[in-house]
């Protein structure tokens, strides 16, 4: 009898202590499960925020391009710059001893080079642009040529300033240097032309990541000038085919 009472005891011990642990177990779980949510409550809640709300408040929003239909039609009435890299060269390098009056030292447009400076004029005077008398032009003889086919060597004006620019793509100009010619290229983007005209610049490309990027031959970036000291938008980018469809 005392055996059999004894197993019963221990029986009760053991059923005692295991209700005991699940109770223990389930609080647990609960206490848990409010921490949780209590957390999930207190935290920020990132997923789903539109991107807009991510972006440091000091950083620049881009300009809003325009469609080319609305960038052409805003072209007619005037108001920007067309900064045009001049039509494909010769393959090869400028000598070292370039003399900007002797274009046998210099790369010079090839035969589509020419037909592509002759297009860019005629799809410019089809599609009504006003163009502002008289286009600037890089001294170099290809950015030379290329606003005159464009537009009329009467037409073309040079201006040694983007000599600099040019000098961007080879590799041998100092930070100081580098920073002089961008400064000046906003300067002259800050310009606004008279009234109901686009000022036009053929010159050069960039480094890429450098003032107005790489540009294709013949390419256009659109800039709105927002007058001196108040710096520029890029309105767009078109290439000469683009331009010509």
């Amino acid at each position: 009898m005392l055996r059999r009472g004894s197993l019963v005891l221990v029986s009760l011990f053991v059923l005692l202590f295991a209700v005991t642990n699940c109770i223990r177990a389930e609080a647990g779980d609960s206490l848990t499960g409010r921490t949780n949510q209590a957390a999930k409550a207190s935290a920020p809640a990132l997923v789903g925020l539109p991107a807009s709300t991510l972006v440091p408040a000091s950083a620049p929003l881009s300009p809003s391009v325009p469609a080319p239909s609305s960038l052409l039609e805003s072209l007619r009435q005037g108001g920007y710059i067309l900064y045009i890299r001049h039509g494909e060269a010769t393959v090869g390098e400028d000598k070292p001893t370039l003399v900007l009056d002797d274009c046998s030292t210099q790369r010079n447009l090839s035969p589509e080079g020419r037909r592509q400076a002759t297009a860019l004029g005629e799809t410019l005077r089809r599609l009504q642009i006003p163009i502002h008398d008289p286009v600037e032009a890089s001294p170099l003889c290809r950015t030379r040529e290329t606003a005159a086919l464009a537009f009329g060597a009467p037409h073309v004006q040079t201006n040694p300033f983007w000599l600099q620019i040019y000098a961007l793509g080879g590799g041998s100009v100092t930070p100081a240097q580098q920073e002089a010619a961008l400064s000046g290229l906003t300067a002259m983007l800050e310009r606004i032309p008279p009234s109901g005209t686009n000022r036009v610049i053929v010159a050069h490309s960039f480094p890429s990541g450098i003032g107005l990027g790489d540009i294709p031959n013949a390419g256009i970036v659109v800039v709105k000038p927002g007058g001196e000291n108040q710096g520029y938008e890029i309105a767009g980018r078109l290439s000469l085919t683009e331009l010509m469809n």
